[in-house]
């Protein structure tokens, strides 16, 4: 079996045509046609049904796709390492909260860039707490930066992990300016306070009802007009006028400064959660990859 073969596949299941595929893939539809019937006789069962309109995969090929995704990516890391590892680079996987990919991430890869001496490969996982949580935990990730609740219960339990204080995440609660340079969205209105919230299941959801916004919820009328995990959406529909919304300093800095967005005062409080970066106690067990939770840590 031949890896091409199995991404000449997964570029039909993604387009459901195989000149799109073929496309997609850099190649004539014919080449890509023969490779994909290569793999059907070295398989001896058929992937495409070639009589619908649009084509499709077979019912069995459908039902093992997933085992043939995850196959290809092992095989496309399983390369990378290698390469890496040839090179004499140091290959990390970190995990992170989406929030912090985007405040956090940038500080850290500068400053394993000023380390002339360092030459790390540095993978990024960027999920949800409670997936990042889980990748570190089964060894799947090196390093995991995350925020904590101030209260310990995102302390993380794993012997031998190391933990490294990286300061605070400060979300301060924002509305684009109206007119007068006054926030459109306040509370005391009229109208119902309109939110861009995130999630009450993810963890800054939680943490910020646990530390405010359920007396908001239940002392004024609040109309929540969307959900979500993601910062840069959240900022660019406050940006809109949708609505208020409780996000990280350092990501609307530059906003609150020209004057665009306007800090929200009175009830709404800023709220500080400490972030820090872990180490999986198979990182501190390789001379190599100490040397970088060493640079880190300076």
């Amino acid at each position: 079996m031949k890896l091409v073969w199995l991404q000449d596949l997964l570029a039909v299941a993604e387009t459901g045509s195989l000149s799109k595929a073929a496309t997609l893939r850099h190649s004539s539809q014919s080449a890509l046609s023969r490779r994909i019937q290569a793999f059907e006789q070295w398989l001896d069962v058929g992937l495409i049904d070639r009589s619908a309109n649009p084509i499709r995969l077979t019912p069995v090929a459908r039902r093992f796709l997933p085992q043939l995704q995850a196959l290809t990516s092992d095989a496309e890391q399983i390369r990378i390492r290698m390469q890496s590892e040839n090179r004499g680079a140091t290959r990390l996987v970190l995990a992170t909260q989406h929030s912090l990919t985007i405040t956090r991430l940038p500080h850290l890869f500068e400053k394993l860039s000023r380390v002339p001496s360092l030459n790390v490969d540095l993978r990024v996982l960027s999920e949800d707490y409670e997936q990042c949580l889980s990748a570190f935990l089964r060894g799947e990730a090196d390093l995991l930066m995350c925020m904590e609740d101030q209260d310990g219960s995102t302390s993380i339990e794993l012997p031998g992990a190391e933990r490294l204080y990286l300061g605070e995440e400060k979300f301060v609660p924002i509305s684009v300016a109206g007119p007068g340079g006054k926030p459109l969205h306040k509370l005391g209105g009229k109208d119902p306070f309109r939110l861009l919230a995130f999630p009450a299941d993810s963890f800054v959801g939680r943490s910020l009802y646990r530390r405010g916004l359920n007396c908001l919820y239940h002392e004024h009328r609040i109309q929540i007009v969307n959900e979500s995990h993601f910062l840069a959406g959240i900022k660019e529909m406050a940006i809109a006028g949708l609505g208020a919304a409780w996000l990280p300093e350092s990501m609307v800095r530059r906003e609150i400064d020209t004057g665009q967005l306007v800090l929200l005062k009175g009830e709404l409080r800023s709220i500080s959660l400490p972030i820090a970066l872990y180490a999986h106690p198979q990182v501190l067990g390789s001379a190599a990859t100490l040397r970088v939770w060493e640079a880190l840590s300076e």
